[in-house]
């Protein structure tokens, strides 16, 4: 997926709703700048890590979710609207 416009940051989390053993992994990155596709996919590399390995260590035993969100800043027209 790629980023989009206005994207200022990408949080992916791993969850799982296990009674005996819940938990939640959340990895949060603020994004900016020319480094934005490096950052966002270095990390989208290391929740796939995090995943495959709990997979890895528990097969099919938990049902694990997962999300990916960024958050996004537009600029709204100008407010209040300019006198003429």
């Amino acid at each position: 997926m790629p980023i989009p416009d206005g994207a200022t940051r990408v949080t992916y989390q791993i969850m799982s709703s296990s009674v005996e053993e819940p938990f939640q992994v959340s990895m949060a990155v603020e994004l900016g700048g020319a480094d934005m596709e490096l950052i966002d996919g270095a990390v989208k590399e290391a929740a796939d890590l995090v995943l495959a390995r709990f997979q890895e260590a528990y097969p099919g035993q938990r049902s694990v979710s997962t999300t990916r969100t960024y958050d996004c800043s537009l600029r709204g027209d100008a407010w209040p609207t300019p006198q003429q």
